[in-house]
């Protein structure tokens, strides 16, 4: 039995959908009750908050590995150590932990600082364990691209964006598959890609002409707040991109194919399964 933490979220869920397909053993962990009820019915769902070591005692009774959805917030470490203390009650034998390309515990920046934190923690607390680093989710132009123009503060900068599907199989073979106890895997897609490229990528697979429009950090932040973020969330992000422009999102690997058999989905392979939602807003 495996279980599966922010199982609403983007990778969770996919974690969870593909654990289900594979017919695993799987079980869900939501924390929203009413978001749970968009789960597959023939998932086992409970319902917990990594604030609340009670629900999580209850959510691994069973359990041989866990997929560990990461968040942001500076108490990311402090709420991870309520699962790390009820997998180790429980005897989980491996846990498989979300993080973040730049992840690094020594630097000022937020969430690589809070991911780096959390990844020691795990790595340090005697679980077996993998740490899966990717860089920026294709999903994120479903957000930011709809209605033709990505309007993102990365410069000239290249990225090699990957889908969550291919974070998730990879997650998935780590909780079900021997030989990743210890590994960090940096994930990536297959392309490194200008953010022009990947304009024209979106044009050309949906015949919806897109752009991109590399706007100041002062203008992503105005836009950002302009939609009810809060300022650390605002901060956080556009630090992100002052690494993105830096060319620290530029890493290609073959982690994907080495580790699951298949190669990633490229950003045509992307576009082409979501090109309605990505010209609804057109």
């Amino acid at each position: 039995m495996i279980l599966v933490t922010g199982a609403t979220g983007q990778v969770g869920g996919e974690v969870l959908k593909q654990a289900l397909t594979a017919g695993v053993p799987v079980r869900a962990l939501a924390r929203d009750a009413v978001k749970a009820e968009s789960l597959p019915d023939f998932a086992e769902i409970v319902i917990g908050d990594f604030a609340d070591p009670a629900s999580l005692d209850a959510a691994v009774e069973g359990v041989d590995a866990v997929f560990m959805a990461s968040f942001d917030g500076e108490q990311q470490a402090a709420l991870q150590g309520n699962l790390i203390a009820a997998c180790k009650s429980a005897g989980v034998r491996h846990v498989v932990r979300l993080s973040a390309l730049t992840a690094d515990a020594n630097t000022d920046q937020m969430l690589p600082r809070w991911h780096g934190i959390a990844d020691l923690q795990l790595a340090e607390s005697g679980l077996g364990y993998t740490l899966l680093r990717p860089g920026w989710f294709m999903q994120i132009l479903l957000y930011y691209a709809p209605g033709g123009t990505i309007a993102l503060p990365a410069g000239d900068s290249r990225a090699t964006p990957i889908d969550v599907r291919d974070i998730a199989a990879v997650a998935l073979a780590a909780l079900t598959e021997p030989g990743h106890d210890g590994q960090t895997y940096l994930l990536s897609g297959p392309e490194t890609l200008t953010w022009d490229e990947i304009a024209e990528q979106l044009t050309a697979g949906t015949g919806h002409p897109f752009t991109y429009d590399a706007i100041s950090d002062e203008a992503y932040r105005a836009s950002t707040a302009s939609r009810g973020y809060a300022d650390w969330a605002v901060d956080m992000v556009a630090e992100l991109f002052v690494r993105t422009r830096a060319g620290d999102y530029s890493v290609r690997t073959d982690t994907v194919e080495r580790v699951t058999g298949k190669p990633p989905r490229s950003i045509a392979d992307f576009v082409h399964d979501h090109a309605a939602e990505l010209v609804a807003d057109s």
